[in-house]
């Protein structure tokens, strides 16, 4: 033969679980070793119906020969012996089929090697095809290799139920009902997703799963327009307590932006048809009364896998927004991704290989990236949709997806009832006041929210608390540091309090500067600083407080700590950062209110809240609400009926002054003239906190690049700026 070719070895990949490779002048003799292991056994034979040597000389179109066992012979398959390289047959009386070498001198010449190993078919494997003169009697090779080849299917990147397991599932779902104890008839999950994605055959995939029969309730369809056109509210069956609303589309010319608030507030009436250009839906479409009944429990945005890697940059940006709108409101999120089955032919086949398959664990994995949810919030779904009989396997996947949509939305009906209670109980009277908790439950909480705290690590999670004139921010801060670390702090507020009595609106405030304070703790070894840091600031008011503009720049990065920002901050301001570090950003703001001052709040206050409202919502930066005082507008009502009644208006005046949802206020009693912590106000404050920490890690997960357009164009050495130190601890 001429000069050597490219090595053939492709061929028996999938059915070879390791290969032996001769390459020869010319010629290939390899042969497939069932798992080839060294021993220190003198000649272990290992048996192997499958095993087979095979040829192919090297040229075009040249035919390939396979060589087999002979009949009754697979049990001398392998060779195994420590002085042995690979060796095919027994051995021992009749010699060797193909014996690679042995142990003992190899030499080289001319560019080959004289092997000391040998050939003898015939023994044990059948060549009825091949001159063995044209199988390199003379054993000379130019290379020799040995390939492991492994099955992409052997292992299990997610766990797959067994059939036990599986009905153990269904009967789970069926027996959640949220009647029984939460007064809602069905939890309600919003699908969204691009047209064509899969929704409406996921809903006709769960149909079937429950009916035992194949179902096609909703229209469903591939094409580039969105087969549903309206709001449809769909039931899955009696024993099923979940309500799936199922909606258009989105696509780049059309999104939500005037339909999704209502859409997830359960305002929408059933049949709205979507025009097709997103616009206000008139508000005698909208439902006039809604409760948590009504309201979006999940929602479960549904994901092609097969375009994952190809969705257009406005696609993304309408995921996204889409998503910020509902972590707003602290709706869980998961994500459906569907068309499995069209990423692997051997998927298609076997449905139930989805948990082995490589290709389907990267596509989850992308999936999850592209969605920003966690992998686990993913779940791959294979949806009926030309079938001709129901697959087992198809039944597991959405029988798993239901399963942690029904966990997800009973979680959050449990927050939203339990948030609800504690405003009502609230307003009950002084006793209501504390959270009903040992001192010991108090310190386990706080132990566990000390691990959350430390594990914020590769960047700093920064919180800003914002709020009015004499609300009570510093204090708060200085209460946050105190249950912290055990012990009493005044770090914020320098041991100072606003004297009662003066007018929020012209008093001058205490606090000047923007300080950042990171969270400290005590262990064994002596306070631990964390990466979490609590930012104070003045307070707004209607003459001479802070403006919206310096809330934005602080928010932004661009204040350093310690700035008298009391005396307002611009691009032109000496120590204004121009390019701050990403750990300078804000990642979630704490509006703090004082219940006992509502009156005196001014509307031009209002305002602003407002603003910063719809600025922090634009930038995708959570949000939540501290109400303090409340222990001093209890001592001032001796009635219940007037306690109610002012505690009931101050919290009306709060939500509609900032529009929020009531699961996002918390209330607190600050830690003003004790001299040491004490676990009821302690437990107040650590359920603001342990949320103050999932919103920052929100904020984290998601924090915004903004835009340039909005920062400095003028850069002003920081040693100018007079009088700009870290605060001291």
């Amino acid at each position: 033969m001429d000069a050597v070719r490219t090595p053939f070895i492709h061929y028996v990949m999938e059915k070879a679980q390791q290969l032996l490779s001769y390459m020869v002048k010319g010629m290939w003799l390899l042969g497939d070793i069932p798992v080839y292991h060294g021993t220190q056994e003198k000649r272990n034979v290992m048996s192997d119906d499958k095993a087979f040597l095979f040829f192919k000389e090297d040229y075009d179109n040249a035919i390939l020969h396979t060589f087999e066992t002979e009949k009754g012979k697979c049990n001398w398959a392998i060779t195994c012996d420590e002085s042995f390289g690979p060796t095919f047959g027994g051995g021992r009386i009749s010699g060797y089929d193909l014996q690679a070498f042995k142990q003992g001198k190899i030499d080289s010449t001319d560019g080959c090697f004289h092997l000391n190993g040998s050939i003898n078919f015939n023994t044990h494997y059948r060549n009825t095809k091949v001159d063995a003169n044209l199988i390199n009697s003379q054993h000379k090779v130019t290379d020799i290799e040995v390939y492991q080849v492994k099955n992409e299917y052997d292992k299990e990147w997610r766990h797959k139920p067994t059939e036990d397991e599986h009905e153990e599932i269904k009967k789970r779902i069926k027996e959640n009902n949220p009647n029984t104890y939460y007064d809602i008839a069905r939890y309600n999950v919003l699908l969204l997703g691009q047209i064509g994605s899969g929704k409406s055959s996921f809903y006709n995939t769960l149909v079937t799963v429950f009916s035992g029969r194949l179902e096609n309730r909703a229209a469903a369809g591939a094409d580039e327009t969105s087969v549903t056109n309206m709001l449809h509210d769909y039931e899955i069956n009696s024993e099923v307590h979940v309500r799936i609303l199922d909606i258009r589309g989105y696509e780049e010319q059309r999104g939500y932006d005037e339909e999704i608030d209502h859409l997830l507030n359960g305002e929408v009436e059933n049949g709205y048809k979507f025009p097709e250009v997103s616009e206000p839906i008139p508000k005698e479409k909208l439902k006039k009364e809604t409760t948590l009944a009504d309201e979006i429990h999940v929602a479960c945005f549904v994901e092609d896998a097969t375009v994952i890697d190809v969705i257009s940059p406005k696609l993304r940006e309408e995921f996204k927004d889409l998503r910020k709108r509902a972590r707003q409101r602290d709706l869980p999120i998961m994500v459906i991704a569907t068309k499995f089955d069209n990423l692997c032919p051997k998927i298609q086949e076997t449905p139930a290989l989805v948990y082995r398959s490589p290709k389907a664990e990267t596509s989850t994995i992308k999936v999850a990236d592209m969605t920003g949810v966690s992998q686990n919030l993913v779940f791959p779904i294979i949806n009926y949709t030309d079938d001709i009989e129901i697959c087992a396997a198809k039944d597991t996947l959405a029988l798993q997806a239901l399963d942690k949509i029904v966990s997800l939305a009973e979680n959050y009906v449990k927050e939203q009832i339990a948030l609800k209670k504690k405003i009502d109980i609230l307003c009950e009277g002084t006793d209501r006041l504390f959270i009903k908790r040992t001192e010991a439950e108090t310190q386990k909480l706080r132990r566990d929210i000390l691990k959350r705290i430390q594990n914020v690590k590769g960047s700093t999670m920064r919180i800003l608390c914002v709020g009015g004139i004499k609300a009570g921010k510093s204090s708060f801060v200085d209460s946050v540091l105190s249950t912290a670390s055990g012990i009493i702090s005044n770090r914020a507020t320098g041991g100072s309090t606003q004297a009662e009595g003066n007018d929020a609106r012209t008093v001058s405030p205490l606090t000047k500067r923007f300080k950042p304070f990171p969270i400290k703790y005590k262990s064994a070894e002596g306070d631990v600083q964390t990466s979490v840091e609590i930012c104070d600031m003045p307070g707004i008011q209607s003459r001479g407080g802070i403006t919206l503009r310096d809330i934005k720049f602080v928010l932004r990065g661009h204040v350093p700590a310690g700035y008298k920002i009391v005396n307002h901050i611009d691009t032109g301001s000496k120590g204004f950062i121009k390019k701050p570090e990403k750990s300078k950003i804000i990642h979630c703001v704490c509006f703090i209110f004082d219940v006992t001052n509502q009156e005196n709040e001014s509307l031009n206050n209002d305002k602003v809240f407002r603003d910063l409202k719809k600025y922090l919502n634009e930038h995708g930066i959570p949000y939540m609400v501290v109400l303090t005082k409340i222990d001093e507008l209890l001592r001032t009502t001796s009635e219940k009926a007037e306690h109610v009644t002012k505690m009931k208006t101050a919290i009306d005046s709060i939500l509609k002054k900032i529009e929020c949802r009531r699961n996002l206020l918390f209330h607190v009693k600050n830690y003003i003239h004790e001299e040491r912590v004490n676990h009821d106000v302690d437990s107040l404050i650590l359920d603001a906190l342990a949320y103050m920490l999932k919103q920052g890690e929100e904020g984290i997960n998601g924090a915004t690049d903004f835009d340039s357009s909005e920062e400095s164009e003028e850069d002003v050495s920081a040693e100018e700026f007079i009088d700009c130190q870290e605060p001291r601890n």
